[in-house]
C-alpha cells in the first residue's frame, strides 16, 4: 500500500512491521540461547546472554525502522512527491493501530501475570522478563508511529500539502 499510495509514513509503518518481524526473531533465537544448560565454560548457565540479544534488537529497531524512516521522511519533505489513494493508506495505518495496540495489550497482560498488585508501569520497570519488557516497548512504538502517520495523512488530506507526509514519517 506504501508503493501504491507514495506516501512515506506508510513506507515508515511498513518499515516498522517488517522491523518487528525481524526484531521479534531475535529475541526468539535469544531466548532460546539463553535457556542452555550449563557446562564446563560457563558454570552458572548462558541467562545472561538474553541480554546482549535484547541490545541486538533494539539496535536493529533503531537503525532499520529509525534510521530509513527518518531518510524516506526527509527525502519526502525536502522534494515532496505525489501521494494518492489517500484513504486506502489511512485505513492501513488504523489496521497498524488496531494490530500493534493488540500485540501492546498482550506484552502488559504477561507482565501483570508476574505480580497482578502492581501496575505495569511498576512492572516494566523491575520484572526481570526482559523480551516481554522489549516487545512492549517495541509494540508501544508501534502504535504510537501509527497515530502520528495517521494524523500526518489526514493532515495531509485537509492541506494538499505533502510534507506533512514527510513530517510524519519522521516523527
Amino acid at each position: 500500500i506504501a508503493m501504491i499510495t507514495g506516501s512515506t509514513a506508510l513506507l515508515s509503518q511498513s518499515l516498522q512491521g517488517f522491523s518487528d518481524l525481524i526484531t521479534g526473531g531475535i529475541l526468539l533465537f535469544g531466548v532460546k540461547r539463553s535457556k542452555r544448560d550449563a557446562d564446563h565454560k560457563y558454570q552458572f548457565g548462558y541467562g545472561r546472554e538474553l541480554f546482549f540479544w535484547v541490545l541486538m534488537a533494539g539496535v536493529f529497531m533503531f537503525l532499520g525502522t529509525g534510521g530509513l524512516s527518518f531518510y524516506f521522511g526527509y527525502q519526502q519533505f525536502s522534494h515532496p512527491g505525489e501521494i494518492k489513494d489517500i484513504y486506502l493508506g489511512l485505513g492501513m495505518l488504523l489496521f497498524g493501530f488496531a494490530s500493534n495496540f493488540y500485540s501492546f495489550r498482550q506484552s502488559v497482560t504477561r507482565l501483570k501475570q508476574v505480580n497482578s498488585e502492581a501496575s505495569w508501569w511498576r512492572q516494566l520497570r523491575h520484572s526481570s522478563i526482559v523480551e516481554t519488557k522489549a516487545t512492549l516497548l517495541i509494540d508501544l512504538l508501534g502504535t504510537t508511529a501509527s497515530v502520528f502517520g495517521f494524523v500526518a495523512l489526514c493532515i495531509f488530506v485537509l492541506t494538499g500539502d505533502a510534507r506533512f507526509d514527510g513530517l510524519g514519517s519522521m516523527v
